[in-house]
């Protein structure tokens, strides 16, 4: 039972943030085999189911989400943070410190790290590799839904992301736990499991309509097949 979705006002598509795993995070090296202070890897990768969030949903992102996306104010951060010592890069309309681009297996990222406390601390980490998990935030515009069902066997309730209307930022971070204890994020937590639950009995409402449709048509053709 497949269900698609466009309501923004929905609480399962205003801001979310998602944590993952960076494939191939690393600091690029120069010819001469020495490391540069170029930090490269693989935010979002695409097509990919995510770990289950709260035991509910599994959710990957298609290929083509990023397709119109407003990326016109990126910044790449650490842990999401807000103060100036937090930010490592920035990209303005396509310009700055931070360059993104689209591939087929996912959106990718390159900066060359700060030379200040944060960003010499973070390219020492992820040099030795202490540090491997990235934060995206952004908007969800467009996406997919299939419930779980008997008929189906799915054990998770699975979402694609089809089409997502603004990134705000990606987040450098040393935890990935999910969800996180902060207060804020908790609300939000808890609004975004509210709203799929809602989404899951429409989708339950729907399909029962819709088989209550069938049997009134099929009471009709055998009342006629029988005149």
């Amino acid at each position: 039972m497949e269900m698609g979705n466009r309501n923004n006002d929905k609480a399962i598509n205003r801001m979310l943030v998602r944590t993952m795993r960076i494939a191939d995070l690393r600091v690029e090296q120069r010819d001469d085999g020495t490391l540069s202070r170029r930090i490269i890897g693989r935010a979002v990768p695409f097509d990919e189911w995510s770990k289950p969030f709260w035991e509910e949903w599994v959710e990957k992102i298609d290929s083509r989400a990023f397709d119109g996306c407003d990326m016109s104010d990126v910044i790449m951060c650490t842990d999401h943070g807000t103060k100036c010592a937090d930010v490592l890069a920035r990209m303005r309309n396509g310009e700055g410190t931070l360059s993104i681009h689209i591939e087929s297996n996912g959106l990718h990222f390159a900066f060359d790290a700060p030379r200040t406390t944060r960003g010499n601390d973070l390219l020492e980490l992820v040099s030795r590799g202490d540090i491997g998990e990235c934060s995206f935030k952004f908007i969800v515009a467009e996406d997919r839904w299939t419930w779980r069902s008997a008929a189906n066997g799915l054990k998770y309730d699975q979402r694609v992301v089809t089409k997502i209307a603004r990134l705000f930022d990606l987040s450098i971070v040393v935890s990935g736990a999910y969800p996180s204890t902060s207060a804020v994020t908790e609300r939000a937590s808890a609004d975004e499991r509210a709203a799929v639950e809602a989404l899951r009995r429409e989708a339950a409402r729907r399909s029962e309509g819709a088989m209550e449709l069938v049997r009134e048509r099929v009471a009709l053709y055998a009342r006629i097949a029988n005149h």
